[in-house]
């Protein structure tokens, strides 16, 4: 390409008051400037909004369907990017975490590729336990996924995706409701890999672009997120096992 790929960070926001302005303020300490910011404001009580609009390269746009899914989608469509980056509003950037996207990913800019990458602790009161907890589980979720699927899954508190590999997925990816996808134990993240792969796409992942998150999916929803890992990756394969069959 002639020209620097646009990178386009979508944040998905809801009720995170709490959150949202140390996940702007990173994004506005960047050494080289993502070219839009858009925040997914999905139906907040809170001041998640009124503090978003305090940060001016901050576009909020408002979707209306309650889930991650449909305001992933939402995100998705509104950005111009030629690289989508897909955040969550507890995620705190580093400072050269979109110059090392650009880096690693510029190349692959026009093809279905994607990118993600580990991420540590950042609010445990202990920098030890940062890193240590934040890279077990990573490692245990990334490396665990790699054995069920044979290749990469995504995460979705720290990754990114061409256009091309959105273009690809967009009528692929299953589209649960968020009680649906609550009960069907879906991790959406996980869903675009499998669905990119099957696709002919590819997933790269880079240490590189390492990223800091909220303890609270630890101390949430740990439980419901490991079992949602193993029936997302057994739900596929057994409807690729289906397709195979039915195919002979």
């Amino acid at each position: 390409m002639d020209h620097r790929p646009k990178l386009s960070i979508i944040i998905l926001a809801y009720n995170e008051a709490a959150h949202i302005g140390h996940c702007l303020e990173a994004i506005g300490k960047q050494l080289t400037p993502a070219d839009e910011v858009i925040v997914v404001n999905n139906n907040s009580t809170d001041d998640t909004v009124v503090i978003a609009k305090q940060f001016a390269f901050a576009k909020i746009i408002n979707e209306s369907t309650q889930g991650m899914i449909p305001a992933r989608t939402a995100g998705f469509a509104a950005a111009t990017g030629d690289l989508l980056a897909r955040i969550d509003a507890e995620t705190i950037l580093p400072p050269q975490w979109v110059a090392t996207v650009h880096r690693l990913f510029d190349g692959y800019a026009d093809q279905p590729y994607a990118l993600s990458g580990p991420v540590i602790l950042h609010d445990t009161g202990n920098r030890f336990a940062n890193v240590f907890f934040g890279r077990l589980t990573f490692w245990t979720y990334a490396w665990g996924s790699r054995l069920m699927l044979g290749y990469h899954t995504l995460y979705g508190a720290n990754m990114v995706i061409t256009r091309a590999a959105y273009k690809l997925t967009q009528t692929l990816v299953c589209h649960p409701d968020a009680r649906e996808q609550k009960q069907l134990g879906m991790l959406e993240d996980m869903d675009i890999a499998i669905h990119l792969h099957q696709a002919g796409g590819h997933i790269l992942y880079s240490t590189k672009i390492e990223a800091a998150v909220s303890k609270r999916g630890l101390t949430n929803s740990l439980r419901w997120r490991f079992w949602a890992w193993f029936e997302t990756a057994i739900h596929h394969r057994l409807a690729v096992a289906k397709q195979r069959a039915a195919a002979e």
